[in-house]
């Protein structure tokens, strides 16, 4: 089993050393030769561009720049998320927020809500106030989806699980799961919209790519758990409520940013 109470950071690869100096002789090399053809009278022409990788799809150059490993990544997720809710209920009369501790896992783990396995996913528990996150579920929202849909599948799952920690604090009740589930959706969408509007994400989401991200996770927990149907039970979040109902919630408190419009249980959902 692999756990982690504190946040991630990226660990240089050792070969990027041995990298940086093969470049090297690539440029001095390349150098030499345009000297050589100036020397001889020949043009040169012009320096060929280099092929960029491809990048996380709109995470901002500094955040992309800094995380080097899935656990890193997902931990700046985290820590941008309950930076939110931290300002969120910073308000005068308003209680202050209490973190929840995160717990990467990736084998068979004991909580106070029970032993959970690979067949759990991501999940909040109350008694402990601690958001367990499944690291093979975010692997393959990446390997499998990539930036069509993986990098806003996998912030939403942590800020939906977060969204959790939020209604325990704010004294929800817990009788309806399906209401519970669709307003830790909404709850997600308002962070989303922070995150776009600081600087944490640098372009807006569509209604297309917010579409994807749920495909996408949708389509995860149906492969990786074996249940994309039948009688739901906690924490498999992926089979509450119709897509269009999650997608609904997400959308409304990301075009809204307001938490206070994430009232999933009053009137229809």
């Amino acid at each position: 089993m692999a756990l982690d109470d504190t946040p991630g950071s990226g660990t240089r690869p050792r070969g990027l050393r041995g990298e940086a100096v093969t470049r090297a002789g690539q440029v001095l090399a390349l150098a030499l030769g345009v000297v050589m053809l100036a020397f001889l009278g020949l043009d040169p022409g012009p320096a060929p561009e280099e092929e960029q990788p491809p990048q996380p799809a709109r995470l901002s150059g500094a955040q992309a720049g800094q995380c080097l490993t899935d656990d890193c990544r997902i931990m700046r997720i985290v820590d941008n998320v309950q930076a939110y809710w931290t300002r969120d209920f910073d308000e005068p009369g308003d209680q202050s927020y209490r973190p929840a501790q995160p717990v990467l896992f990736t084998e068979t783990i004991d909580t106070p809500c029970g032993r959970t396995t690979s067949t759990g996913g991501p999940f909040y528990c109350p008694a402990n106030r601690r958001v367990y996150l499944y690291r093979p579920f975010f692997e393959a929202l990446q390997r499998d989806h990539g930036v069509r849909g993986g990098p806003l599948a996998e912030a939403y799952i942590v800020a939906h699980e977060f969204g959790h920690h939020v209604q325990g604090q704010l004294g929800m009740p817990q009788g309806d799961s399906l209401r519970m589930e669709l307003q830790a959706d909404c709850f997600a969408g308002t962070w989303a919209k922070n995150a776009v509007q600081s600087g944490f994400y640098v372009e807006p989401f569509s209604s297309n790519d917010i579409r994807q991200a749920f495909q996408a996770a949708k389509a995860v927990g149906a492969a990786m758990f074996g249940r994309p149907s039948g009688p739901p039970r906690d924490p498999d979040w992926f089979v509450r409520g119709a897509f269009d109902q999650r997608v609904k919630w997400f959308t409304l408190g990301y075009q809204s940013g307001d938490p206070m419009r994430c009232d999933t249980f009053s009137g229809d959902i």
